[in-house]
């Protein structure tokens, strides 16, 4: 179980850099 989680927790931080990052570029360039 609480491997799971873990995997659910990661996945979450992953999607969340992502997001940052695509949202800092399209800053950028608007």
């Amino acid at each position: 179980m609480y491997v799971l989680y873990h995997l659910v927790w990661r996945l979450y931080v992953e999607t969340v850099l992502v997001v940052y990052n695509v949202a800092l570029v399209v800053a950028k360039k608007y």
